[in-house]
């Protein structure tokens, strides 16, 4: 499954199947019923954009669905 990244020094987007997940503890809900993943995303391939292995917090990626819907992303 692809996700979507944004490169944190070029502000720019990519999707990605390219990844491995760190880190896992599981789902979390805050006090408000929300749920997202706990976990650590880092990308296998230097971005496309600037050349590096970034890694992400997994709350903190675009939800590839709603992604998807609007056409945000590029594949690299």
């Amino acid at each position: 499954m692809e996700l979507v990244f944004v490169c944190p020094q070029a502000g720019r987007s990519f999707c990605s199947a390219d990844y491995e997940i760190d880190e896992f503890r599981g789902v979390i809900e805050d006090a408000a019923g929300r749920k997202s993943l706990a976990a650590r995303v880092r990308l296998q391939r230097p971005c496309p954009f600037c050349g590096e292995r970034h890694d992400y917090r997994a709350a903190d990626l675009p939800c590839p669905l709603a992604a998807a819907a609007r056409g945000d992303g590029a594949s690299a």
